[in-house]
């Protein structure tokens, strides 16, 4: 297995998990990974022919650059994620960044619309959690789509140095430095 599909596999597995924890409903959300070398990544691909978060398959995995255009072919029935740059442009702004998760928790869209706090009460049995909570991270306050370069500039600068930024009555976009791979 080349570190490329080592990389799609994961993404994969990571997207079933997330829809299986209903961190996320049916179609929505994106995982993407950056691809080692030139500036491409991997992002779960949206579309009539995706099957849903929680059965992502490799093959839903695409290839993008970080102007967010596919660098290969699609497969028939999938596109790029409208929202593809909140990947790209973070990638673009941190070079350490290698990972980026965009979902939408019902209590995260819950907690952004009624303006209720992330409070760190719970701990030992969800620490990457508790870490966001207790970072509090910055909120995006808007509910649009982040489907323009300039809107993934301006996630990407409400993020700053923190890990992760809620967004109104959107969802919660999470970067790790951490390889995938």
């Amino acid at each position: 297995m080349t570190i490329e599909d080592d990389l799609r596999h994961r993404i994969a597995k990571a997207c079933r998990v997330l829809g299986k924890m209903e961190l996320t409903r049916a179609l929505r959300g994106h995982i993407s990974a950056r691809i080692p070398g030139p500036d491409r990544i991997f992002v779960r691909a949206r579309g009539p022919a995706e099957k849903g978060v929680r059965y992502t398959s490799e093959d839903e995995v695409v290839e993008v650059g970080l102007d967010g255009k596919p660098v290969k072919g699609m497969p028939t029935g999938l596109r790029t994620p409208s929202e593809i740059f909140i990947h790209t442009e973070i990638f673009h702004a941190r070079p350490d960044v290698n990972a980026v998760l965009h979902l939408h928790p019902p209590t995260i869209v819950l907690f952004t619309v009624t303006g209720t706090p992330l409070l760190p009460i719970y701990g030992a049995y969800d620490p990457q959690g508790l870490g966001i909570a207790l970072e509090e991270p910055p909120l995006f306050d808007s509910s649009v789509l982040i489907n323009t370069p300039e809107l993934g500039r301006q996630l990407t600068a409400t993020i700053g140095t923190k890990r992760a930024c809620l967004m109104r009555g959107h969802g919660i976009t999470d970067r790790r430095s951490t390889r995938l791979n």
